[in-house]
């Protein structure tokens, strides 16, 4: 849930619709955001904003009176990440196709409408969860869909847009009607993909696969979230690299196929080794030999990912109900 961070604040709440910009960095504000003034038209704030965003320093009513008072005109940028919201940028029909087809529709939750009057251009907020990886902007789905979180800006409303209109909330999707949705799992599973990618850094070797994450050390949560959204690799696989089969019968056999489900989807050698060894959770120095000498062999050679076999116990169980 959105935290409350109102208290000794200015009262000004989500009673309004928005239309004046001080009413609406007032709100912006009472929920701790980090907040900015822009220059009619423009996008970025005219005042320093990595100290206040490294320190979380949100604008006071005195402030806001005085860079506000400036103009009226002026507009509000948003701190992304940390305690403001994280942001999907949609900037095309494409990219919310794409955004729709990862998510099995577009998420219900407050919704700005681009100031170009385009309405496949728009901004989905979501709340922040803890710990997320800071980035500015990321695209790993489509060149026009943008998720941005730390270290970034967004123009909220009621700003102007630089073609002289406002962004302004959807029908439907203000503050007014529905509460701030949870950042969905599958774009948290990308800022942590990002971060891993960063640290590993992009050497390699000539004929190698490209390096996709750092190695994991561990059965953690983001290493679990980042299983269950791995592109293209078999529900199978996934399942063995969450530990599901290591007690299990068959448990060299699933391995190598895990393994040559990884190679195939393009996961780096270090990476897929040290998940398949998670998964495999060999019991003594014998045990991971053997699985060390397994997953090489797998991955010797190009190999092509696992088709994802029918669930026919499944397919009965729903055809008693």
């Amino acid at each position: 849930m959105l935290i409350d961070r109102s208290a000794g604040r200015d009262p000004a709440a989500a009673d309004g619709v928005f239309d004046d910009v001080r009413t609406a960095e007032r709100f912006y504000a009472n929920l701790g955001w980090v907040t900015l003034p822009t220059k009619p038209g423009e996008k970025r704030p005219f005042l320093p904003y990595a100290d206040r965003r490294d320190a979380g320093t949100v604008t006071t009513p005195e402030e806001a009176k005085r860079w506000w008072g400036i103009s009226p005109h002026y507009g509000v940028a948003i701190g992304l990440g940390g305690d403001g919201p994280t942001v999907v940028d949609v900037d095309s029909a494409a990219a919310g196709a794409a955004l729709a087809d990862r998510l099995g529709g577009t998420p219900g939750t407050w919704t700005v409408d681009s100031g170009s009057a385009d309405p496949d251009r728009f901004h989905l907020y979501f709340e922040t969860p803890p710990d997320l990886p800071a980035a500015a902007k990321i695209t790993p789905w489509h060149a026009e869909l943008e998720f941005r979180g730390g270290g970034g800006l967004i123009q909220g409303a009621p700003s102007l847009h630089p073609s002289g209109d406002r962004y302004r909330w959807r029908d439907g999707r203000s503050p007014l009607d529905l509460p701030l949705a949870p950042l969905p799992a599958a774009i948290a599973a990308e800022f942590y993909a990002d971060a891993e990618r960063k640290a590993v850094g992009t050497h390699r070797s000539a004929g190698a696969r490209p390096v996709t994450a750092a190695p994991p050390t561990a059965m953690t949560a983001a290493y679990r979230l980042r299983v269950e959204h791995l592109p293209g690799v078999c529900r199978t696989t996934k399942r063995f690299l969450l530990g599901e089969f290591a007690e299990g019968p068959d448990w060299n056999g699933r391995l190598f196929r895990a393994a040559c489900d990884l190679a195939g989807n393009g996961r780096d050698d270090a990476w897929a080794e040290a998940a398949l060894l998670l998964g495999a959770a060999p019991w003594d120095a014998a045990q991971e030999e053997k699985a060390l000498a397994t997953i090489e062999s797998a991955l010797s050679q190009p190999r092509s990912p696992a088709v994802e076999r029918p669930d026919f116990a499944a397919q009965l169980r729903r055809r008693a109900l």
